[in-house]
């Protein structure tokens, strides 16, 4: 199970980076007093999904002025608990004056780095985001239909290398048409997402089940090693567990320097049809498609795409 951070060393202070918006999201407000709450998320053992731990407890508050418009949240390397490196992400909770916390901003951990965790809080909640949280919520701990059972467990990121003929981001937008009287109708984009497509070139039972569904099993009896698959399962029954998080290493910049992605809103289930094409003369690449899914409520009215490069 993943730590509390009730007791985690951390610092929010003013800082004078300026962030460039181009979305619906708006700055922080000048003249606006503000307190940090963080936690990490992991995986709801109870509901499916994604849940967050006991919280860190409230960071001093912090007045907005022109020359500092952001908030920098630290937590030096050595105050990250034991089991901190099974998270995924950091839940970056925002009180504006005497109000409530909002879930404002997913943060990308990375312990095995060595470094502190740096972060700038950048934004206001966006409307519709997970909100209306007491403190003492929040840091008690207890469950809530939003933020599920606070019974958080990590992950264990697996390889799937190596690809062949490359990944494929397609960001994918929901829009709505006007139509005034006096112009020409246009688009305008509500929701962006993005799906990710890639193959692999192992293609064995497990490698095949990952890219689809099923159940898979390896043990050894009678001095041999068993690999069983289950697939196709014909039934109208549909299943939607929750999204997942996915880590995607991009290649090395001019600096030698690589971008890390993480995305928190893929459902880790392909819903395409899928082709296997065994002949002799050229392997069988098996396909992942991992589309963008809403299913999880602390997903709702946040960017689930973490986009981080460290020089």
């Amino acid at each position: 199970m993943l730590p509390s951070a009730s007791g985690v060393g951390y610092t929010a202070t003013l800082n004078s980076a300026v962030p460039y918006i181009n979305g619906p999201q708006k700055a922080l407000n000048v003249g606006t007093q503000y307190q940090v709450i963080w936690a990490f998320l992991g995986l709801d053992s109870v509901n499916g999904g994604y849940t967050i731990s006991q919280s860190s407890s409230a960071a001093p508050a912090v007045t907005i002025t022109t020359n500092n418009p952001t908030i920098l949240l630290n937590i030096p390397a050595a105050n990250l608990p034991a089991g901190a490196v099974n998270t995924p992400a950091i839940a970056v909770f925002l009180k504006a004056g005497n109000g409530n916390y909002s879930l404002t901003e997913f943060a990308y951990l990375n312990v095995n780095s060595g470094l502190d965790f740096n972060f700038l809080v950048k934004i206001q909640p966006v409307q519709g985001a997970p909100a209306g949280f007491t403190s003492s919520l929040l840091t008690s701990g207890g469950s809530d239909p939003t933020l599920g059972s606070r019974l958080p467990y990590g992950w264990t990121f697996s390889a799937l290398t190596p690809t062949t003929g490359g990944v494929k981001v397609t960001r994918q937008v929901s829009q709505v048409t006007f139509a005034p009287d006096t112009a020409a109708d246009f688009n305008v984009t509500t929701t962006r997402t993005a799906s990710i497509e890639f193959k692999l070139l192992p293609n064995d039972i497990l490698d095949i089940i990952k890219a689809n569904a099923g159940v898979y099993a390896s043990y050894v009896a009678g001095g041999h090693t068993y690999s069983e698959g289950e697939m196709s399962l014909n039934t109208a029954a549909a299943l939607i567990t929750g999204n997942s998080p996915l880590l995607m290493v991009m290649p090395p910049d001019a600096l030698g320097v690589q971008e890390t992605r993480l995305y928190l809103g893929q459902l880790l289930q392909n819903q395409e049809q899928n082709e296997e094409d065994w002949t002799k003369t050229a392997p069988t690449p098996i396909t992942y498609k991992y589309n963008a899914v809403s299913v999880d409520k602390l997903t709702i009215g946040m960017s689930t795409e973490l986009n981080v490069k460290i020089n």
